[in-house]
């Protein structure tokens, strides 16, 4: 739906749902702002930083000539994407995301696989799947970030111990 009403059909009025469906700047508390310009930051880049970023948690260095648009919205810096996925392809590039990706589609491939046999697995992979899902929107928090590890890890200690019992 926000594909559709940000792309496809930008003149149908939408009423109060504008702020969710219509992607602009302003959309998603600002985040919209933050995701457009860092993806001009990401296309910038050189084909050095598109593949290895531009170093873990240097976001804001390479986002403050963007800082006065924040004002606009009530802000004057920001040390994140606000989407953990656009934050390490810039921090980290092409090569970091996809090695974080392939962490976690791999480790949720072999638990799924093992949830037939060992029921506990579901619960593991709900937990990485639910995290997943919330950095879209959110940054990497110091509390929340190592649960999300140890899931991953559990993920895959279910995955290896079906492998040596089977």
């Amino acid at each position: 739906a926000v594909y559709y009403f940000s792309v496809i059909d930008t003149k149908t009025n939408i009423g109060f749902l504008k702020s969710f469906l219509r992607f602009n700047d302003s959309w998603g508390t600002h985040r919209g702002y933050m995701w457009i310009r860092s993806f001009y930051i990401f296309g910038d880049f050189s084909l050095y930083n598109k593949l290895f970023g531009c170093g873990p948690d240097t976001f804001a260095t390479v986002f403050e000539p963007y800082f006065e648009g924040l004002k606009h919205y009530g802000d004057s810096s920001t040390n994140c994407a606000h989407n953990e996925y656009i934050n390490y392809l810039i921090t980290t590039g092409i090569f970091g995301l996809a090695s974080y990706l392939s962490i976690i589609f791999g480790t949720l491939k072999g638990a799924i696989k093992s949830a037939s046999k060992n029921p506990i697995a579901i619960a593991f992979a709900v937990s990485v799947i639910s995290y997943a899902v919330q950095a879209v929107v959110n940054l990497a928090q110091p509390i929340t970030t190592p649960l999300f590890i140890i899931f991953i890890a559990l993920c895959e200690a279910v995955a290896r111990k079906q492998k040596t019992t089977e």
